[in-house]
Formats: C-alpha cells, sequence, structure tokens
C-alpha cells in the first residue's frame, strides 16, 4: 500500500496511465511520450521519479487497483447484511472482468523487466491486506446478524469465503460474454452455499 502522498505530478502521470488502458491500449503499446502528453508533463520530469516506462505503469496499476479496493470497502461499510455486501463483492468482481482494464493489464506486465516486476510482486503482496479487510468485515457483518455460526473462526470463514467469491472471478474470466441471467444466477448460487455453510456449525473444529 502506498505509505507516502503522491505528488501532484505522479497523480497526473497515474492517470494518464488508466486512462489511455481505459480507453482501449495495452501495456505493450503506450509510449511515454503517450503518457506524458496525456498528463501534460514533461518527459524529464516524469524520469525523476520513475526509471522507467514499465516502472510508470506498474505502479499506475497498483495505484489504480488500490483506489479500486478503498471503494469497495467503503461500500461494504454501508451495506446492511452479509447478502448485500456479497453482492457489492460480486459487482467489484465483474467490474474487473468485464470494465476496468486497467486492473486486468496488471497480468501483461512485460516479463523482461525485473525490476517492475519485483515492484510489483511486492505491492500485490502489499494489496492482499485489502483482501484480508474484505473479508473481514463480511465476518463482522456476518456476527452481527447472526448469520455465520458462532464456531465459525476468521481463519475458517475466510476459508470457505475466499474460494467461493474467487470462483466466481474463474466462472466470468473463463468467458467472453457472460448473460445478465447467468450471471444472476451464478451469483445467487453463490450467495446461498456461502451462507448455507457459514450458517451451519463447522463440521471440524480446528485447533
Amino acid at each position: 500500500m502506498e505509505k507516502r502522498t503522491l505528488s501532484e505530478k505522479e497523480l497526473l502521470l497515474y492517470q494518464a496511465v488508466i486512462e489511455l488502458l481505459d480507453e482501449g491500449m495495452e501495456v505493450h503499446q503506450i509510449k511515454v511520450s503517450d503518457i506524458t502528453n496525456r498528463a501534460g508533463v514533461g518527459k524529464g520530469t516524469a524520469y525523476e521519479y520513475f526509471s522507467s516506462k514499465e516502472e510508470m505503469i506498474a505502479k499506475a496499476i497498483y495505484w489504480h487497483g488500490n483506489q479500486r479496493f478503498l471503494e469497495l470497502v467503503e461500500n461494504l461499510k454501508r451495506q446492511k447484511s452479509l447478502k448485500d455486501q456479497l453482492m457489492e463483492v460480486f459487482n467489484f468482481i465483474e467490474n474487473v472482468v468485464y470494465k476496468d482494464n486497467g486492473c486486468r493489464q496488471l497480468f501483461k506486465l512485460p516479463q523482461s523487466e525485473e525490476k517492475a516486476q519485483k515492484e510489483i510482486e511486492e505491492k500485490i503482496k502489499s494489496a492482499r491486506k485489502y483482501a484480508q479487510t474484505v473479508l473481514e468485515l463480511i465476518a463482522k457483518q456476518g456476527r452481527e446478524e447472526n448469520s455465520i455460526h458462532p464456531e465459525f473462526s476468521d481463519f475458517q470463514i475466510q476459508a470457505v469465503a475466499f474460494p467461493a467469491l474467487f470462483g466466481y472471478f474463474v466462472y466470468l474470466a473463463q468467458f467472453e460474454h457472460v448473460s445478465e441471467k447467468s450471471k444472476e444466477s451464478m451469483r445467487e448460487f453463490t450467495c446461498a452455499n456461502l451462507l448455507s455453510i457459514l450458517g451451519k456449525k463447522p463440521a471440524v473444529t480446528l485447533v
């Protein structure tokens, strides 16, 4: 997670990268001049902050992912039930798969750029904390409304919820297009199964 405050020029460069990606450009197609022209920042100034184009793009994509996760966390806090929270997570996943080109491009960063790859690997490890926060909010809501059995530990809740939510991501990612009816059916199926499992006493108590 970003610990320091971004400078105005860094923020402009990050926003420029995401705008270019949202317009349909691929990572390998973007040139430094595309980014700096869009941001209104000189090339020389850009290289005061980043050592390469790849580093600039990698950090911009990570920054963008952070913003999306922060929005998700705030949206989850506003939901009044565990089911509503799960539906909010499903919406987030759908946006990542179908609409958010910035997040998808994370997986297309050049493998040859060792520095950029190491940078993004560290960022991904840090970003896991956001996923942890999402699961903690789900657990908290479920306990407050008594839809999660009291004998479920935090780890057990995460062990059940994460594969189910990731399974929805895999379901969407394997198809170029999924109808609204199919998505709704899969959301309801996943949600009902989760609530059913979490509402019952765990079959095994972890020690």
